[in-house]
């Protein structure tokens, strides 16, 4: 099927866009490979400016030969994967772009169609306008530097010798300060006992003996008679409440309180001489006045 006019007319001016601009048309010598990832970024841009939509493809790759810029299927990746030749110069890559456009824009339109010829001139506009030209520099590959191997092993060492020169400091600083407590401890013990690995053992330590403060109290009460002990238990309607106190000469402590009774055998006993002493010195006034029970 013929071309139209057209379409023809908008080729002649996209092959005008490229001359005029310095550039080579599609089936002329092109001017060297073009930068990939400028390409990749002109492709997305032409897909949401003709499409309308987001771009869809995820893998985008770099190819050459007689390889087309167009969308392929690929069973490794299990998707569709955008396919550039960037050795084929920017004419070709534009014109085949269009032409994917074009399917996926107008599925029922024939290749060559009017219809594409403006798309692929709408795009090659796109490419001058936006200054994809100056874009458009292939990065040269960096330079792997030598790695000199006597100047970085030269460097290790330098950085060993420091760090054994720090150890080496701190060596020495412990070792001064154990020197100093060696020569303490020779001044202190005697050399038997340095040197002696084990020595006899430890007499057994005897049970300290239990003292019946009970008992001690009731000692008392027989050696004195002005002395009386009483230890009263009773049910009060809720709990079993011990009445215990003692009386000097029918005198008990003038600040004694039944609900704060709480003292043990130990401090009766404590309690009963205090009261005596006082009852030997002042007698029953004094008791009366000075003996208390100490809360």
């Amino acid at each position: 099927m013929k071309t139209s006019k057209e379409a023809l007319a908008n080729y002649d001016k996209v092959n005008d866009l490229w001359t005029n601009n310095g550039y080579t048309i599609r089936f002329g010598d092109h001017q060297g490979k073009v930068n990939f990832k400028v390409a990749k970024q002109l492709l997305k841009a032409l897909w949401e400016k003709e499409v309308g939509s987001k771009f869809p493809f995820t893998h985008v790759q770099e190819t050459s030969g007689r390889n087309n810029t167009w969308v392929w299927t690929s069973k490794k990746l299990a998707a569709r994967v955008v396919k550039i030749n960037t050795s084929k110069g920017w004419g070709d890559i534009i014109h085949s772009w269009s032409h994917y456009l074009d399917r996926i824009i107008n599925p029922k339109s024939r290749p060559h169609s009017p219809a594409h010829s403006m798309i692929e001139l709408r795009c090659t506009k796109y490419f001058f306008d936006n200054d994809y030209p100056a874009k458009d520099t292939v990065e040269e590959p960096a330079v792997k530097l030598r790695i000199n191997k006597v100047a970085q092993r030269y460097e290790r060492m330098l950085k060993r010798q420091a760090t054994w020169e720090a150890k080496l400091k701190r060596a020495e600083t412990h070792l001064a300060k154990v020197q100093k407590e060696i020569k303490r401890y020779e001044k202190v013990h005697s050399k038997e006992k340095l040197t002696t690995k084990y020595l006899d053992p430890l007499p057994k330590r005897q049970p300290k003996e239990k003292i019946n403060w009970e008992l001690k109290v009731q000692e008392l009460a027989n050696e004195y008679g002005c002395l009386s002990i009483y230890d009263d238990r009773f049910w009060d309607g809720y709990q079993t409440v011990s009445d215990r106190y003692v009386e000097i000469a029918g005198v008990i402590p003038y600040d004694y309180d039944q609900l704060n009774r709480n003292k043990t055998w130990k401090q009766w006993y404590d309690l009963i001489l205090k009261g005596l002493a006082i009852y030997d010195e002042e007698g029953v006034d004094g008791l009366c006045d000075s003996w208390s029970m100490e809360y």
